[in-house]
């Protein structure tokens, strides 16, 4: 299926940003710094709800965490740390996603919600940067070349 076809309806979406270019001028950059849709969102404490493979695209369903400068943020809900924001990251890449699922099974939350960690790193492999890897608990991927596209519900 294609990734389009996983998006939620217009009616609650917003995409907060799409990178078609990682910057290059020879500085190893943080994620935040290389892809301006993460300008304002914290994935290390972003709760990772699914992934999937779907063709040329991973897809992470995300609780994001959204920074007080960010145009949905909101003052957190009682008993909570942060502004989240339900959405999905579609990553894609012009060659094959290396993807690994890491087998842990999902932490259940006493709501009952499951959830497989974070995005603990999305970092660049090597000095040119052009490969990014991301890892957790959910597992492991490298990609080449990310085009990131984060569309969040309002």
């Amino acid at each position: 299926m294609p990734v389009e076809q996983v998006r939620t309806p217009a009616a609650v979406q917003l995409s907060i940003g799409h990178d078609d270019d990682v910057p290059d001028d020879g500085r190893v950059r943080a994620y935040y710094e290389t892809f301006k849709t993460f300008a304002e969102v914290y994935l290390e404490d972003s709760w990772v709800l699914k992934v999937d493979e779907r063709g040329d695209a991973l897809v992470f369903d995300l609780e994001a965490v959204l920074m007080e400068r960010h145009t949905l943020y909101e003052p957190p809900r009682p008993g909570e740390m942060y502004c989240y924001r339900r959405g999905l990251l579609v990553v894609r890449s012009p060659q094959p996603i290396l993807f690994r699922r890491s087998g842990n099974p999902p932490t259940v939350d006493p709501d009952g919600e499951q959830d497989y960690g974070n995005i603990d790193t999305f970092t660049p492999v090597g000095d040119e940067s052009s490969a990014w890897e991301f890892t957790g608990d959910w597992g492991e991927a490298l990609v080449v070349r990310p085009k990131v596209e984060l569309n969040l519900n309002r």
